[in-house]
């Protein structure tokens, strides 16, 4: 398996044709085992050489409207500082070159010292700065991976991934670096306490997933068959009563509850996530499905596996390590056999983002029956089909019902700004909140999400209306508003706090009340649908259209 960390760098090229690579932190292992930390909280990216008794002028801070004021202003203090390494940066390399002094570099090149890859073999480091670049000119500034200067120019801005290979937002650097070192510090605490709880309850993880009844055929020697066995006293839970349908997951223990609330530390996601949702019931009941599909449809097309096809390589241009084509592969391989194995699905996009997320912490066979827990068991049978049906019921109906009964004054004044909320949150519920919120908080949704259900998803929606009410009241016209909104998720890196508005600040969510207005709204949705369809077969071709106007 290919550590996912083994090639930490993105490039970038001079006016001279010679292109550098520039590293960033990005302390994952491995695509198909659990993201890992930084484990150092402490921000090591200020050299010594910095002159900390004058440092340069600081900017207002009032564009950050989050966290202490003292740690604002330590972080902006620490960016600024940063962009005086450019400074010293260049200033140690001109020096260096118009000295003529002991340095590697030739000195009738007219390449800036540290910039120049000619040296013979070795990596270049300048002593004064703590700065150096190797012979595969990877630039590498206070004798860490953590931040890179993408150019010589001051001011010229950073290129930051996240703990999982995201490109940070240039707008978002501030935020990130606020909240990096406490996403750090709280896996811990979170680690900790989930191994206490084990500790204390040995069998706990047994009771997160539903066991598949063994065949009578079966032996009982494999270490499938003895999992299952050792609950099959619960296997009555498995067939639904009321229509015999297989159910794959069950009501999350309240032992758990609270705990994944909390959040997943990264060590245990992909284990508590497959079990949660109900995926881990599926594998165990298909083991196989996943490559045989895959055998079996290897070298046929459909019109899902085009559109797959061209997805997949826009799917994450800027990842650090989802954009090789190795992972690519994966991806595409998650994606296709789903649509054989649901051809009334087929391929919707957004699934491209949700199975790319899912691949970050677990093997393709993983991902794949998370993929169907989400489409099949999770969210309603109809979001991703192409009528699209069920999803715009929620956007349209049920989101706009809770929004009314829970933030009365922030739904009317939408409704007088004629803004159409469906434009902006539809991406939002179909990707579940991928590629909408930072990764980390993206990945404490998801921990919920498959414990509790579709439901998460208004909490965690009404949630992001509630923290800003006050100032989207404020905002008075269309254009505003409707920018406003769309950037909300993108700044919510307080994951604890989002969660503790999404249920201690919203009020109880009765599921039976969800389930009927789900139920009633999709009479409306489907009324539409079949009018426009009759409305469109009625219309003539629009080639007839055309014939017939120019005649």
């Amino acid at each position: 398996m290919d550590p996912i960390g083994s090639d930490n760098s993105s490039s970038l090229s001079s006016s001279n044709g010679t292109t550098y690579k520039f590293v960033v932190n990005c302390s994952v292992d491995s695509i198909n085992s659990t993201p890992k930390l930084n484990s150092n909280p402490k921000l090591p990216w200020t050299p010594s050489s910095i002159n900390k008794q004058n440092p340069p002028p600081l900017p207002p801070k009032t564009f950050l409207s989050v966290g202490p004021d003292q740690i604002i202003e330590e972080k902006i203090k620490e960016s600024h500082q940063l962009n005086s390494i450019s400074s010293e940066y260049n200033s140690n390399t001109n020096n260096s070159n118009s000295n003529n002094n002991n340095n590697v570099i030739d000195s009738n090149n007219s390449t800036p010292p540290l910039l120049n890859s000619s040296n013979s073999g070795g990596d270049i480091k300048n002593s004064n700065s703590n700065t150096s670049i190797s012979k595969d000119n990877t630039i590498t500034i206070g004798g860490t991976d953590e931040f890179v200067i993408i150019n010589s120019e001051i001011h010229s801005g950073l290129v930051i991934y996240d703990n999982y290979g995201f490109l940070i937002e240039q707008e978002q650097i501030q935020l990130f670096l606020i909240y990096k070192d406490k996403i750090v510090k709280n896996d811990q605490v979170k680690k900790d306490n989930w191994i206490n709880f084990f500790e204390k309850n040995p069998q706990a993880l047994q009771s997160l997933f539903m066991p598949t009844p063994q065949p009578a055929n079966s032996s009982n020697s494999s270490p499938i068959m003895a999992i299952n066995n050792q609950v099959q006293q619960h296997t009555h839970h498995y067939i639904n009563e009321n229509n015999n349908v297989k159910i794959y997951r069950q009501r999350t223990p309240k032992i758990f509850k609270e705990l994944i609330r909390s959040g997943i530390p990264t060590d245990y996601r992909s284990m508590i996530w497959l079990r949660t949702s109900g995926a881990f019931t599926r594998l165990l009941e298909a083991p196989d499905e996943y490559y045989g599909i895959l055998e079996k449809y290897k070298d046929k097309e459909s019109v899902a596996t085009k559109q797959i096809a061209m997805d997949v390589e826009r799917t994450f241009p800027d990842h650090k390590y989802l954009n090789t084509k190795e992972k690519m592969d994966g991806l595409s391989n998650v994606l296709i056999a789903y649509s054989w194995r649901n051809p009334s699905v087929g391929y919707c996009q957004c699934m491209n983002f949700i199975a790319g997320f899912l691949l970050i912490y677990m093997s393709e066979h993983e991902a794949y029956w998370m993929l169907v827990s989400i489409i099949e068991d999770l969210l309603p049978t109809e979001y991703f089909t192409t009528t699209m049906i069920d999803s715009s019921v929620d956007v349209r109906f049920v989101f706009d019902d809770l929004l009314q009964k829970k933030l009365p004054r922030l739904h009317q004044h939408l409704q007088i700004s004629n803004l159409t909320l469906p434009l902006i949150i539809t991406q939002w519920f179909l990707c579940i909140m991928a590629t909408t919120t930072p990764t980390e908080t993206t990945f404490r949704i998801w921990d919920v999400f498959f414990s509790e259900g579709s439901k998460v998803l208004f909490r965690v929606a009404l949630s992001f209306f509630k923290m800003n009410e006050e100032k989207l009241l404020t905002c008075r016209d269309y254009t505003t508003l409707y920018n406003l909104i769309k950037k909300i998720p993108n700044g919510i890196y307080d994951a604890d706090h989002l969660l503790d508005v999404a249920f201690n600040g919203l009020g109880s969510f009765p599921m039976k009340n969800l389930i009927k207005k789900r139920k009633d709204s999709k009479v409306v949705v489907i009324t539409e649908y079949n009018e426009f369809q009759k409305m469109k077969a009625s219309s003539p071709p629009r080639a007839a259209r055309t014939s017939k106007i120019n005649q």
